[in-house]
C-alpha cells in the first residue's frame, strides 16, 4: 500500500488548515491510481500531526510506502531540521517502510515556473 502525505505548517486560524486539507483531497482525486491513501500531516499548531499520521499509516493502513511532499516555501526549520528528524525517527522504529520525501515545494522549477505564467495571464498584472 502506498501513502502521500502533504507536510504542512499548521495554523491557529482552522480555515487555513481546511484549505490544506481541500488540497489533499484535489490531489487524492487526481492521484487515486497512484496512491492508496492521501492525508495531510502538520507540523504544529494544527492536527493531524505528522508524526502520528505516519504512524497511523503504517500500522493502521498497512501502508509500507509513504511519500512526503513538503508543502512549504522555503527551506526553513520544519524543512531543513524538524521534517528529518521525524523521518529518521519514523524509519528507525519502521526500518521496512519505504519513506521517500520530496523537495519542497518552494525550491522546484515547477514554482518558478507558475509565478512567471501566473504573472503572464493574470488581469491584474495588465
Amino acid at each position: 500500500m502506498k501513502g502521500l502525505i502533504l507536510a504542512a505548517h499548521g495554523s491557529k486560524k482552522i480555515t487555513s488548515n481546511q484549505e490544506i486539507v481541500k488540497l489533499s483531497e484535489q490531489v487524492s482525486n487526481s492521484l487515486s491510481m497512484d496512491f492508496d491513501f492521501v492525508d495531510v500531516g502538520f507540523l504544529e499548531l494544527a492536527t493531524p500531526k505528522l508524526p502520528e499520521l505516519l504512524v497511523d499509516m503504517i500500522l493502521s493502513k498497512s501502508v509500507d510506502e509513504i511519500t512526503i511532499f513538503p508543502y512549504f516555501l522555503a527551506a526553513g526549520v520544519h524543512v531543513s531540521q524538524d521534517l528529518p528528524e521525524i523521518i529518521s525517527d519514523v524509519q528507525l522504529r519502521y526500518p521496512a517502510v519505504k519513506i521517500n520525501v520530496l523537495p519542497h515545494i518552494g525550491s522546484t522549477e515547477f514554482m518558478s515556473n507558475y509565478i512567471c505564467d501566473f504573472l503572464k495571464t493574470s488581469s491584474s498584472c495588465t
